[in-house]
């Protein structure tokens, strides 16, 4: 099989190797392992690991011997299935899409929302501030339930203490029952307690 040397044992004279078309690791002595002819070195590995969380081990250990296996990947997370049925229950945290690039070496109106401790300016061009507005009209007829399980990086909404209303956010830091949050439209944090952060809709 073809693998990697992922550690050396030199007082042993042994190493740990993972197989890269099937992802289990060994250790062998030094002398099993030997060179990979050119050829297979131009092949990339033939396996695709994929991240599960929150699901008992012995059941994973059961998907090596199924059938019609199928996985789907949100968010580097995968969901596996057996004919069509969901076997595995992984919490998929909810993300937002990469933020806005402005355009290189040109002239962009718009509006500054805010000056962080740093010195980062947070700017919204003008022509995002009518979807802007119609997001936080969106949001503001919302009564979203508080988030089952805060995670870093997660996308929530929070209500910001200075006017009461609800705003996108992600999740930066979680430190017993506080929680660091990002305003992710306006730039913006502030720590809440663990049952203010709030579920986001799809649509929003």
């Amino acid at each position: 099989y073809r693998c990697v040397v992922e550690d050396i044992i030199m007082r042993e004279k042994k190493v740990v190797v993972r197989y890269v078309d099937f992802g289990n690791k060994e250790m062998l002595s030094i002398e099993e392992v030997f060179e990979l002819p050119a050829d297979l070195l131009r092949v990339p590995s033939l396996v695709v690991r994929v991240q599960v969380e929150g699901v008992d081990r012995n059941m994973l250990e059961e998907l090596i011997v199924k059938e019609n296996v199928s996985v789907v990947v949100e968010n580097k997370l995968g969901t596996f299935f057996i004919d069509g049925k969901k076997v595995t229950d992984t919490y998929i945290v909810p993300t937002l899409p990469p933020p806005l690039v402005l355009p290189l070496h040109c002239h962009v109106e718009g509006e500054v929302v805010h000056v962080s401790p740093g010195g980062l300016i947070w700017f919204t061009p003008a022509y995002l501030s009518s979807s802007l507005d119609k997001m936080m009209d969106r949001l503001s007829v919302l009564s979203p339930t508080p988030v089952i399980r805060v995670m870093v990086d997660m996308a929530c909404t929070a209500r910001y203490s200075e006017d009461g209303e609800l705003y996108r956010a992600k999740v930066k830091e979680v430190f017993n029952d506080k929680v660091k949050v990002f305003f992710v439209d306006f730039g913006n944090e502030e720590t809440k307690n663990v049952e203010e952060i709030l579920e986001l809709p799809g649509n929003c």
